[in-house]
């Protein structure tokens, strides 16, 4: 059955990275909440186990980090991805899958995603990647990261195949573009964003206000045909926006620098 979000919203310790955790499978569910409980900064605020009922939870409470299996009884993790894009497109989506097969790791990657794991991750590493998923980075386990950054490079046009239940191919998935290309100081914008910075450090970067940040932003994820700043860099590589500019945002869990 399905986990009712838990606890209430107004005892959250102010500084919390809150997330909800949505797997077919109660144990799975149990796991994951345990290892996250060695963090105090980190606070599981739901549960589910359907892809509607993740769904709900998720346009409810908005959490910052959703842990998401791709295989759902009633569903897929990529339908529940694109109603959070529209629902609730703050909360970051972290993959936590036993399936690291390429037609499901870059439909979820194109998405938008802010990073694909496997299950065979440390709990170290599971806590890091939640708070740099929440940080605004990119984050895949290591076993995955070179086919993730390799697929992105040779795929930037691939279509996106809607995965059904427990498996097959349904129809095609397209971001929409306006056509037009960015202006300079949105390639600016979006290049700061590359590289892991927030709004407000993007403004400050600039010598811009917070607002006008936005109105780029907006601007960029028109253009790019994407619903969030995951999916904006996703969309971007292979542009020459950001051509000459290194991968920080592509983060191997085991790599990564406190």
């Amino acid at each position: 059955m399905d986990v009712q979000a838990s606890p209430e919203k107004r005892d959250r310790v102010q500084g919390t990275t809150t997330v909800i955790l949505v797997d077919g499978h109660e144990l799975a569910r149990q796991g994951v909440r345990k290892l996250l409980g060695n963090d105090a900064s980190i606070e599981v605020v739901g549960e589910a186990e359907s892809c509607w009922r993740a769904i709900s939870l998720i346009a409810e409470l908005r959490p910052e980090v959703v842990i998401l299996d791709v295989r759902l009884r009633d569903g897929s993790g990529i339908q529940v991805t694109r109603a959070a894009g529209k629902l609730a497109p703050d909360s970051r989506i972290l993959v936590l899958s036993a399936y690291d097969d390429s037609q499901y790791v870059i439909s979820m990657v194109k998405l938008g995603v802010s990073g694909y794991l496997t299950k065979t991750l440390s709990s170290e590493d599971l806590i890091r990647a939640v708070h740099y998923a929440a940080e605004g980075w990119l984050v895949f386990s290591p076993d995955i990261a070179d086919k993730v950054a390799s697929l992105l490079r040779r795929n930037a046009s691939a279509p996106l195949y809607e995965s059904k239940g427990e498996g097959g191919c349904g129809e095609l998935a397209r971001g929409q573009r306006s056509g037009e290309g960015l202006t300079g100081r949105e390639a600016e914008v979006l290049q700061h964003m590359f590289r892991g910075l927030r709004n407000r450090d993007i403004a400050e970067a600039m010598g811009i206000s917070i607002k006008t940040v936005e109105v780029h932003m907006h601007r960029i994820l028109l253009k790019l045909g994407a619903r969030n700043r995951s999916q904006a860099i996703v969309n971007s590589l292979g542009t020459g926006y950001l051509q000459g500019i290194a991968v920080p945002c592509l983060l191997y869990t085991s790599d990564a620098a406190d």
